[in-house]
């Protein structure tokens, strides 16, 4: 495609719209035929595929939104009456589908909610049931099985801190999640002891070995049915909290991190603070609970002149024992809120944008308790978002950069150069699309470089690209998308072993499929087709490095959907997370929101409807 191609439908800004991600045009066949073209949307197997997906996610909503709560069975959701047996037999019946179709998609079994599980002993009443109850059993498990063999990264599923590539120096710590699913499956009675130790006993994998009796641990807690309970307090006081949290800053700002890039030295400084004001809140939290916090210490912290990180360690604190009470009596939490309400609110008046984050977060958390109502959310303009939403609703509020992105692809157009360089295409990504980023969160995006730039005017195209979008990306960083004819159409470069960050990789699909994009119509569909289709072809499934490109595609895709900012921190902003609370959790890595029911109900939606990619025959 050159320059002279499209320039008829190019001729002003108003021709510049914005495109839903291309995922969301899996969603359904009607959905299907407003991106694809002809030969795509009438060929029987993305059909099928096609169809089969919306089923599924229809099926999880059926199910999932007629439930009280995230932690409740389905069995009990039965026979309480939230549930029909033949809703139930329908998700089953959907998810034995998704199992049984091969490898791609098994991965979904790491998040479904393990109140989603029947446990062996449960009869069903209806014969449709109780067969489809057996057949979901085996499909989840010859799932379960096939991922003893794949050695994840572990911190994706605890904290995302991976280190820059271009600083790594070995392979990051790696981890058989599957394994650490092992005291559920126990629970539920799919799983023996018979079964693993005859599994420790048949593999030479020392990973999984390791990772099986961290398992075990964990399941030993939960036969002798011990957790962990609330430490008592010896009282905290505001000096006490001031002064450690002087003393952790001071150490951290004067820490060295060693040959790290500036971004990820700036990210552990704060990630370092971030968890000592968690540490100082939790010590609150205890004197609160234990009736230890008084209302001349409570006075101290809300002092204008009280240091900000002590503020937020303070809010912590409050968030953290409502939340913990909570969870075993409600009505003593709405009194413990009533009680400290007012000091939340008083400190809401504070024009810090860290404060007003921090108890956003815990505005939003306890109005998922039903401890704060609509009416107040409402007051302090909090939106609390919708997770599993389409990607594309969120478009709306990103409005004004959007209009700052349209004024500079229209100077791309004039530009002599970049015209020549770049196409007129801007992918928009990140939290902010997905929803739960907050306003102060910069927007992700990405460009497609022309397959006749030469590479050695990278430096000088980045430049031009910098000063045009400068008031959309101040940082200047950009994913640059090299992009080369080929027999397929056109492809992404990849760069081999010279990794360069701000260059985009083929198997970047979370981009490809998951970004919005805004450009002229005609420019946006016809690269649509000519990049994104090579990516429906059975014949794309080529080996690399040993692994079916397909399913690192599709992890591509996982690893932004459900696990990157929403594991890590999106869901724990705005919903109240709950952990494994044993004493030897830690061996799994039970503090994670991984373990969280209300977190694996919306990562098994955002699975289903986020990480596929439909086949072509």
């Amino acid at each position: 495609m050159d320059r002279s191609e499209h320039e008829h439908n190019f001729e002003s800004i108003e021709r510049i719209s914005i495109a839903p991600p291309a995922v969301e045009s899996f969603l359904s066949m009607d959905a299907a035929r407003e991106v694809w073209p002809e030969h795509i949307t009438e060929n029987q197997e993305f059909q099928s595929r096609i169809e089969s997906r919306q089923q599924l996610n229809e099926h999880l909503d059926a199910v999932i939104d007629n439930l009280p709560a995230p932690n409740i069975t389905l069995e009990d959701a039965i026979v309480q009456g939230y549930l029909t047996e033949a809703q139930v037999t329908d998700l089953y019946s959907s998810m034995s589908d998704l199992l049984e179709n091969g490898s791609d998609y098994r991965r979904i079994i790491l998040y479904t909610p393990f109140e989603f599980l029947p446990d062996k002993k449960w009869r069903a009443s209806t014969p449709g049931l109780q067969q489809q109850t057996q057949r979901f059993s085996t499909a989840y498990m010859s799932a379960w099985k096939g991922l003893l063999a794949t050695h994840d990264v572990r911190a994706n599923f605890v904290d995302g801190d991976v280190l820059d590539v271009e600083s790594r120096t070995e392979d990051l710590p790696r981890v058989v999640k599957a394994a650490h699913l092992i005291p559920m499956l126990v629970k539920k009675g799919l799983l023996d002891y018979q079964q693993i130790s005859d599994l420790v006993q048949s593999t030479d994998d020392e990973l999984l070995k390791k990772n099986v009796n961290e398992a075990l641990a964990v399941l030993g807690d939960f036969d002798r049915g011990q957790t962990i309970q609330t430490p008592d307090s010896p009282g905290i006081s505001f000096d006490s909290i001031n002064s450690d949290l002087a003393n952790s800053f001071s150490k951290i700002e004067s820490e060295n991190f060693g040959s790290v890039t500036d971004k990820r030295a700036t990210w552990l400084k704060q990630n370092a603070k971030d968890k000592a004001v968690e540490s100082s809140g939790k010590k609150i939290a205890a004197a609160i609970i234990n009736d230890k916090f008084g209302q001349e210490q409570q006075a101290k912290f809300a002092e204008e002149g009280a240091d900000r990180s002590t503020k937020l360690a303070l809010i912590e604190g409050l968030r953290t024992a409502i939340e913990l009470t909570a969870r075993n009596n409600p009505n003593q939490a709405k009194q413990l809120y009533a009680e400290y309400g007012e000091l939340l609110k008083t400190l809401w008046r504070n024009d810090q944008n860290e404060i007003r984050a921090g108890l956003t977060k815990t505005f939003s958390r306890l109005h998922q308790l039903g401890i704060v109502g609509d009416e107040q959310l409402k007051e302090l303009g909090i939106d609390v978002p919708d997770l599993v939403a389409p990607f594309s609703e969120n478009i709306k509020n990103l409005e004004p950069r959007i209009k700052e992105i349209k004024t500079a692809l229209a100077a791309i157009k004039q530009h002599p150069e970049l015209s020549q360089s770049v196409y007129p295409v801007a992918l928009i990504y990140g939290s902010r699309l997905k929803g739960y980023g907050n306003q102060s969160a910069d927007i992700d995006m990405a460009m497609f470089i022309k397959p006749s730039v030469d590479e050695t005017h990278k430096d000088q195209l980045r430049a031009q690209l910098k000063q045009v979008f400068a008031g959309v990306k101040p940082d200047g960083e950009i994913i640059e998308f090299w992009l080369e004819q080929s027999s397929e159409g056109l492809t992404i470069r990849d760069q081999g072993k010279n990794f360069d960050p701000a260059r985009g990789e083929s198997s970047w699909t979370h981009i490809l499929f998951g970004a919005a994009w805004e450009g002229d119509p005609a420019i946006i569909k016809d690269l649509r087709e000519k990049i994104l289709v090579t990516y429906l072809r059975k014949n794309h499934d080529q080996q690399e490095q040993s692994r079916n490109t397909r399913n690192l595609y599709l992890e591509e895709m996982e690893r932004d959907a459900v696990q990157y900012r929403l594991l890590h921190k999106g869901y724990a902003d705005h919903k109240a997370t709950y952990g494994l609370g044993t004493p030897h959790a830690d061996r799994i890595d039970g503090q994670s929101t991984f373990w969280d029911s209300g977190y694996r109900q919306t990562a098994t939606k955002l699975f289903a409807s986020r990480v596929f990619l439909p086949t072509i025959s």
